[in-house]
């Protein structure tokens, strides 16, 4: 699978239904990642997957009124909550911004829609994870340079010890 650019959190009660069927049964306790197919010719959604973590893309399902983390703390510690709200929203990962601004450039003269619907509103409030990934991309992109100017006959000590770090 490619990864997701981007994905429409919606509310659909028989969803909603079904999934809580299903972890009743299981006897679930926690967060789990449920991929779901929707099926033309049945008109039913089926379950096709369930891992027990974390998601890739749990930033969407906030930016739409529900905030898993939170709510799984708040029962992890017996705290009670109501079921809350999701609104209709799109939500783009980093990867779908950059594809949605590569298809519509005016996109970047509209901060408040990249904030609202995009996970850069979280990097802003905590920008400490992010930091590592960044490194962690500038590393690759400095050692994808410095192996090029290898291969070109540039040797240069100080190069040579970064790449090899």
């Amino acid at each position: 699978f490619t990864p997701q650019a981007g994905m429409n959190m919606i509310h659909e009660e028989a969803v909603y239904d079904q999934v809580k069927k299903l972890m009743k049964a299981l006897n679930w306790n926690g967060l789990a990642d449920l991929d779901l197919r929707y099926d033309n010719k049945t008109g039913n959604f089926m379950i096709i997957e369930i891992n027990p973590r974390a998601w890739f893309t749990i930033l969407g399902p906030a930016t739409a009124g529900v905030n898993f983390p939170w709510l799984y703390c708040k029962a992890a510690i017996g705290l009670p909550f109501d079921k809350p709200e999701c609104s209709k929203t799109p939500f783009y990962t980093r990867l779908g911004l950059r594809l949605a601004i590569a298809r519509n450039p005016v996109l970047l003269l509209r901060p408040k829609y990249i904030l609202k619907y995009t996970p850069l509103r979280y990097i802003f409030k905590d920008p400490i994870m992010y930091k590592f990934e960044f490194f962690k991309i500038f590393k690759k992109v400095l050692r994808e340079k410095f192996k090029r100017n290898k291969s070109k006959g540039n040797s240069n000590s100080k190069l040579n010890l970064l790449s090899a770090s």
